[in-house]
């Protein structure tokens, strides 16, 4: 615990001293694990929530995935079914979608549908089920205007 202390001591010494302009993320999951000066305004020029993607997000975050994978039949998967199937799925979970789709019709010595993609992704429990009380938390705390929210919804 002390190392963590002084590693946050030398952050915001840092943050407080540094001469040249930066661009600093610090993503977490769960906010009350940091302390409060952390948080308070004057520290980072803002705190975004990311949220869960919608459903539009999605579909626009299997498009990205398939085209790197799959760009020569992109069209041949169902986008708006896959997008609508996996309503509580983070990107990294899509991500996982795919991958494991892959490994499944690798299995059978063919490439990989849209019904692999879902036969996936109904092995998988997201983490928004799985900690659906921290999650729950995290975007009614965002709600209450203590975040800018990163998507429109």
């Amino acid at each position: 615990m002390p190392e963590l202390l002084a590693g946050f001591l030398g952050f915001i010494t840092w943050l407080a001293e540094k001469k040249s302009p930066v661009f600093v993320l610090l993503p977490s999951n769960d906010i009350q694990a940091l302390p409060p000066e952390m948080l308070r305004k004057g520290r980072f020029d803002e705190i975004f929530f990311v949220g869960l993607p919608t459903q539009e997000e999605r579909q626009a975050i299997y498009t990205v995935h398939l085209s790197r994978l799959r760009p020569h039949n992109l069209k041949s998967y169902d986008l708006e079914r896959l997008a609508y199937e996996t309503p509580d799925f983070s990107g990294a979970e899509i991500e996982q979608t795919l991958i494991e789709a892959m490994h499944i019709a690798f299995s059978q010595n063919r490439d990989f549908t849209t019904d692999d993609i879902l036969e996936a992704a109904s092995q998988i429990i997201p983490l928004a089920r799985t900690a659906q009380e921290q999650i729950q938390f995290l975007q009614d705390w965002a709600a209450a205007g203590k975040a800018r929210l990163a998507s429109e919804t």
